[in-house]
């Protein structure tokens, strides 16, 4: 009798999508993003991925959950926080919904950009973009407790993404004074464009203030 050994069966395109992922995830960098290096926090991304045994957290069955949806329109949206939505890569985002993630390679870069600018517009919000020892070598500052892993996790499944966001910023009067003095030159310089130099320098302010007032 003639025995005929079964030759092993090819990983299915799930456990591929998995694999790629966790793997993008590991490495901490991606060449596709405006800041490639996102070592700083591929640990919280290890750990969330972890818990969702390395599944996507932003897409089934090839398509942008809604949570996924509401918070690209979130993120769209962070100039009037002043950030800069480039940052974020929104753009890569909105190409990419609109490509439908038809092809694995889209479905990871999708679920990896959005993990990705979760974390560091979240960070940005709370922390600031500017590390006060860039002002000053000796400048030292207490953070609070604000738990950006706990952070993280709500805007998978969140239907107000905008909420979570403002629960994020430093909880001080001076951070929310000048969140509605952007607003204000902004609407100016809509009709008077040398009030610029001020929205920019807002701009610059909040992303310290956010760091130097925890």
């Amino acid at each position: 009798m003639v025995v005929v050994h079964a030759s092993p069966a090819a990983p299915t395109v799930d456990s591929l999508l998995v694999l790629a992922l966790a793997a993008s995830v590991t490495r901490g960098k991606d060449r596709a993003l405006r800041w490639p290096v996102f070592t700083d926090g591929s640990h919280l991304l290890v750990e969330a991925y972890g818990r969702a045994k390395r599944s996507p957290l932003w897409s089934r069955a090839s398509q942008p959950t809604a949570s996924a949806r509401r918070f690209l329109l979130a993120l769209q949206s962070v100039s009037s926080r002043g950030l800069d939505a480039r940052d974020y890569d929104v753009a890569r985002l909105s190409a990419l919904v609109d490509s439908g993630l038809v092809t694995q390679s889209q479905q990871v870069a999708f679920d990896l950009t959005m993990s990705v600018a979760a974390v560091r517009v979240l960070h940005s919000h709370r922390f600031g973009r500017i590390d006060p020892s860039d002002a000053h070598a000796h400048l030292r500052l207490p953070r609070d407790s604000f738990e950006l892993k706990v952070a993280f996790g709500a805007p998978v499944t969140s239907v107000t993404p905008d909420d979570l966001l403002d629960a994020a910023e430093p909880p001080c009067v001076h951070y929310l004074l000048l969140k509605r003095a952007l607003a204000a030159y902004r609407a100016r310089a809509i009709s008077d464009t040398t009030v610029l130099p001020g929205v920019r320098k807002i701009e610059l302010t909040t992303g310290q203030l956010s760091d130097m007032d925890n």
